[in-house]
């Protein structure tokens, strides 16, 4: 196809001057089109070698590991990449995910913090915020503390849906808070809207 051609040329460029980092980019992303992760992380190796300030390649990279798994070498990119651009809210949110999935939640919760204090309509900040919210109400002991945390959750996440009211994800986490409330009619109208933006419930 086109985007081999494309990566067959790109490679016979970056062999001819290797050190050119924006090849070797461009050569990557190639690489990601075609469903090559390993040869897409080498390339944007090979161009953060050659010009360690290129943050678009730390975060593609750290997007690969955390794709395949590797959240630590993940982190060690996203937080190269911030210390070049420390207001980009995509390394944050990405930052803020990796060690959300850690379980790391107050570490997450700032880098969440940091993206809305920059954006304060950010709905992945907003949402990354509520899921921390569930997270420690899951662990909670007291009831009390576990509403609070819920009811802050499905506030955050109903501020969203006033940003991105057709984001079907929003609605299907809103109706989990609900249901977790017990608030029945709620987490069915939640439901509804879910399933009307094409979400499947087979995906429960």
């Amino acid at each position: 196809g086109s985007s081999e051609e494309a990566a067959r040329a790109l490679q016979r460029a970056t062999e001819l001057n290797p050190r050119d980092a924006n090849a070797l980019y461009v050569l990557a992303t190639l690489y990601e089109e075609m469903g090559e992760p390993k040869n897409a992380l080498a390339a944007y190796v090979e161009a953060i070698r050659v010009q360690p300030r290129f943050t678009e390649a730390w975060i593609n990279a750290g997007a690969i590991h955390q794709d395949a798994g590797d959240s630590k070498a993940a982190l060690q990119a996203y937080r190269r990449a911030l210390r070049l651009d420390p207001t980009n809210t995509i390394i944050l949110l990405n930052i803020g995910d990796v060690l959300l999935d850690q379980g790391q939640l107050d570490e997450a919760d700032n880098a969440y913090q940091t993206v809305l204090t920059l954006d304060a309509k950010n709905v992945d900040a907003l949402a990354g915020s509520a899921m921390v919210l569930t997270e420690r109400a899951d662990s909670a002991v007291g009831g009390a503390s576990r509403g609070q945390a819920l009811e802050e959750a499905g506030h955050l996440l109903r501020t969203a849906l006033g940003i991105a009211p057709a984001d079907p994800v929003l609605h299907h986490d809103l109706a989990q808070i609900q249901l977790a409330l017990e608030q029945r009619d709620a987490a069915t109208a939640s439901y509804r809207q879910y399933r009307a933006l094409g979400g499947s419930l087979d995906a429960e």
